[in-house]
């Protein structure tokens, strides 16, 4: 899998003092059924096991199983809404 991850967000992670991503699925939904969610962290995940590990410029990056790429790429890229900065992803795949 191609891992990108812009230079914005090396700028972000590197002025927060941060040298870890991990890309969750979350699970959202209620009484129809349940939906996986991408999300984004900064922290090793505990279950490494469900993980699978790549190291980009000098990052960890964290990838759970669950997660299904568009293609063999996936960005990762900052975000900044108002007062809200956080680094998201692009190229997953959502069933």
């Amino acid at each position: 899998m191609n891992i990108i991850i812009s230079e914005q967000t090396k700028t972000y992670l590197k002025k927060k003092n941060i040298n870890c991503l991990t890309l969750n699925m979350t699970s959202a939904g209620g009484c129809c059924g349940s939906v996986y969610m991408p999300s984004v962290g900064y922290k090793e995940p505990a279950a490494l096991n469900q993980y699978e590990r790549y190291f980009v410029d000098n990052i960890n990056v964290y990838i759970h199983k669950l997660v299904k790429a568009e293609s063999e790429e996936l960005k990762f890229i900052f975000k900044n809404f108002l007062a809200l900065k956080y680094v998201d992803v692009e190229g997953i795949k959502l069933m």
